[in-house]
């Protein structure tokens, strides 16, 4: 090969070598970025900055892999809204959801439904915030996802109580608790305490609201600072109520110097006007402004309003009453809306599951026919084949028959040689008994003797006689007494009988009678066998033709014969 031929086939083979080296690269840099953004998935819950970092270093533009780019989209955004910055828009989200929703990947689904959820919620956009939250709770719930299941909670009683839907927040605030305690995860257990305590609170049940408080505080060590001053707030609202106004402040203070609180602010304002110090109330009042709860805001501005009017500033009255009543109107707006939308979806769902229930009992109703036909047919055809099996049965039944006939005959024939040779045994009987006879005359020495024998043989025989005879007559009277029978017709000496008879046939059973009791009566022991029998007090009455009165006089004075 000289180097002309070289050069050209290394100039052939120049392209097809650098592509199939930037694949292999792209393909590396590709199954990085898959572990870059699975550690970054990895660590989002309990370190969102550090998701954040580890995206900075991704290109997104570079991204391939569409999966991999949904990825990108729901970790970039989940990370910003646990930072409390939302994204400027939702395009990264929407992207997330379109390809989960195309790869059918629904545990990813359902977080992104739930952070497009967040998102609109974070924009005060509650509506479309509780649609995309619904969405991910059946795709969550469906697919078992607790912990996204936990987050999809929390969000609703947050809406439902900004949106002041009471009996939405009591139901969603079961269901986060519920939810909590079965990841046996403490802090987020103390939250749904928490979140308890205000629901209970919010509709007057204070007793609920106090147990919620101290079953909250239990968990106070494994929380962060923020909901620790909320939790020790609480408490101060608590004890507020209960007008033990040092104990109020000393947690209202405690939950300031932990996490500056707007709430502990107003909470000290109030406890300083309800000791006469309105002056000091009103810098705390003024330090609260900044509260963000709707429902703490109206209290604030119902507060100042008063406080204003009472003191004769009736302009700042004036202005606060207004922020109060368009706070108001806001609210009735879009609480009205909510309620409405969250019992539409609601009531959309029960209806699919309603249908996808009967599609099910159709579809299980139509398999049954399906077997039933299969079955009928199997069923037939197996008729047929006994029938066939039957009609061959009685062919040989009949060719049986037939030999049966034959063998008859010879039976005839056989019963008339052993009549001949009964006849003659019984000639030999006669014989053998005569011999006896002889035998015992010969034997019989002392006559005398002998008759006295005979004498007693035959009372004994008597006596064996008249035994059976009784024990005949109990048990006549026991078959009675099973069947239910009246016995009135029998006499106390019948009935003695009776008593024999099951000594017989239940001997351990009268043992322990006698070591139980003092000698008892035969009506007494033949009530005993009465309720042995499982015989209960109409029946026994019936039987001894007797009334309840005696029944129960007759064990009463079993009883008091008990050793």
């Amino acid at each position: 090969m000289n180097y002309n031929t070289y050069i050209n086939i290394k100039r052939s083979y120049t392209p097809w070598l650098f592509i199939t080296a930037m694949a292999i690269l792209m393909s590396c840099s590709q199954s990085n970025i898959s572990k870059s953004l699975e550690a970054a998935e990895n660590v989002i819950n309990e370190n969102p900055d550090s998701t954040l970092s580890i995206l900075r270093e991704i290109d997104y533009e570079a991204l391939e892999d569409n999966q991999l780019k949904a990825l990108y989209g729901l970790l970039y955004t989940s990370a910003n809204i646990k930072k409390q910055k939302v994204p400027d828009n939702d395009s990264l989200i929407d992207y997330s959801i379109k390809i989960f929703e195309k790869n059918n990947d629904s545990y990813h689904l359902a977080d992104s439904y739930y952070y497009k959820g967040a998102s609109n919620y974070v924009r005060n956009q509650f509506k479309t915030s509780i649609c995309y939250l619904k969405k991910a709770e059946d795709i969550s719930i469906l697919g078992g996802y607790n912990q996204i299941t936990n987050k999809i909670y929390e969000l609703l009683c947050y809406i439902n109580y900004v949106s002041e839907n009471e009996k939405k927040v009591l139901e969603y605030t079961r269901k986060f608790l519920d939810s909590s305690i079965k990841l046996h995860d403490n802090a987020l257990i103390a939250r749904a305490y928490t979140m308890a305590a205000s629901a209970y609170a919010n509709v007057n049940v204070p007793d609920s609201a106090y147990y919620f408080i101290n079953q909250g505080l239990k968990y106070i060590d494994d929380v962060n600072v923020t909901l620790k001053a909320d939790i020790l707030v609480n408490v101060g609202e608590m004890y507020f109520e209960k007008k033990n106004f040092e104990l109020s402040q000393k947690y209202a203070k405690k939950s300031d110097s932990i996490d500056s609180n707007p709430h502990a602010k107003l909470l000290l304002g109030k406890i300083e006007y309800q000791r006469g110090d309105t002056l000091k109330a009103k810098i705390y009042w003024e330090e609260a402004f900044s509260i963000n709860d709707i429902k703490l805001k109206k209290q604030l501005y119902r507060i100042l309003a008063n406080y204003y009017a009472e003191i004769g500033q009736f302009n700042y009255a004036y202005l606060i009453s207004s922020k109060l009543d368009s706070l108001n109107l806001d609210n009735i707006i879009s609480t009205k809306e909510i309620q409405e939308l969250q019992y539409s979806i609601d009531n959309i769902t029960s209806e699919t599951k309603l249908y996808q229930k009967i599609v099910l009992l159709l579809i299980i109703a139509c398999l049954v026919c399906v077997i039933l036909i299969s079955f009928f047919f199997y069923h037939k055809k197996k008729v047929l084949s006994y029938n066939d099996k039957i009609s061959s049965l009685s062919d040989e039944n009949d060719i049986y028959k037939s030999e049966i006939s034959d063998y008859s005959e010879k039976v005839n024939m056989y019963q008339t040689e052993i009549g001949l040779y009964v006849s003659k045994v019984t000639n030999y009987e006669h014989e053998i008994s005569n011999n006896i006879e002889k035998i015992k005359v010969l034997k019989s020495t002392d006559r005398a003797k002998q008759k006295e024998i005979d004498t007693l043989k035959c009372n004994i025989s008597t006596i064996y006689q008249s035994i059976l005879t009784e024990l005949r007559k109990g048990n006549t009277i026991y078959d009675t007494i099973k069947g239910k029978r009246p016995i009135v017709h029998y006499s106390d000496e019948d009935l003695s009988s009776l008593i024999d008879f099951y000594k017989v046939i239940k001997n351990d059973t009268f043992n322990c009678w006698l070591d139980m009791y003092y000698p008892l009566s035969v009506r007494q022991y033949l009530f005993l066998i009465l309720e042995e029998l499982g015989y209960d007090d109409y029946d026994i009455a019936d039987i001894l033709g007797v009334t309840d009165t005696t029944v129960r006089s007759t064990r009463s004075r079993i009883k008091k014969k008990t050793r």
